[in-house]
């Protein structure tokens, strides 16, 4: 499914969510669904997330690509069996623009492919850093959903996703010779931008909307329920209902 066909989806379940029933709950109440079973999938298919080196041989490509398939594969179900409506939507489109990106970086001789290779060396070389970004916008997230009115949840999550990318910029300073930050822009706007680009309207990089939100006293790590992206996402999207910036995108 192409990124247009993705955002014609998300604005379709957008009207319906603005303009149709309630949802409801963004996360079904049962064992199968508890956020432990999505842990257990794992989370090393978004880069960075769960280590602080990626594949760097061939050899090394092909286990670090089965892993991820798997673990996408895992996640994947969890959200389509457990998450509910507009949540649904935001969380599957995320993981299809994630599988996207695993099958371009794993297949010779694509676009993807070749940056890979070509930057991964560098990019391990600040591991530890771009870990760091991606744990900090996890616990950002989850600190919009537990500290932000109601109505600007979306505003500070757009926001914290353009941190990442600003994140990503500092710490790939040194590789500014290679596609290492084009790289790491690609693969975080495919997945992130596609459920936050059509709703952030003025809350972007740097803006003067984001720099106006007043600042949230952010959650410990130790206080979250999970460090897996997934549920602050669908949480997020259950605000979309909600949320002022998303009645100013579509009205």
């Amino acid at each position: 499914m192409d990124s247009f066909t993705n955002r014609l989806l998300l604005l379709g379940a957008l009207s319906y969510a603005l303009y149709g029933t309630t949802l409801g709950d963004h996360l079904k109440e049962s064992p199968q669904c508890a956020v432990s079973v999505l842990d257990g999938c794992g989370k090393a298919f978004i880069p960075y997330a769960d280590s602080t080196r990626m594949a760097e041989t061939e050899e090394e490509l092909k286990e670090q690509c089965a892993l991820h398939f798997k673990q996408l594969r895992c996640t994947r179900n969890f959200t389509t069996e457990c998450a509910i409506g507009l949540p649904r939507v935001a969380a599957v489109l995320a993981l299809d623009a994630a599988d996207e990106n695993i099958e371009a970086v794993c297949t010779p001789g694509t676009e993807l492919n070749q940056m890979y290779n070509n930057t991964i060396r560098c990019i391990n070389k600040v591991g530890v850093q771009m870990n760091r970004c991606i744990r900090d916008l996890v616990v950002d997230l989850s600190t919009a959903v537990a500290k932000a009115p109601l109505e600007s949840q979306v505003a500070y999550g757009c926001c914290y996703y353009y941190d990442l990318l600003g994140c990503y910029d500092r710490a790939l300073v040194g590789c500014n010779r290679t596609d290492a930050p084009r790289l790491a822009a690609t693969l975080a706007e495919n997945v992130f931008g596609q459920t936050l680009g059509l709703v952030c309207g003025v809350y972007t990089k740097g803006s003067p909307a984001c720099e106006a939100l007043p600042p949230l006293q952010r959650l410990d790590p130790s206080e979250l329920n999970t460090d897996n992206f997934i549920v602050p996402l669908v949480t997020l999207a259950s605000t979309l209902k909600h949320s002022k910036v998303v009645r100013r995108q579509l009205l």
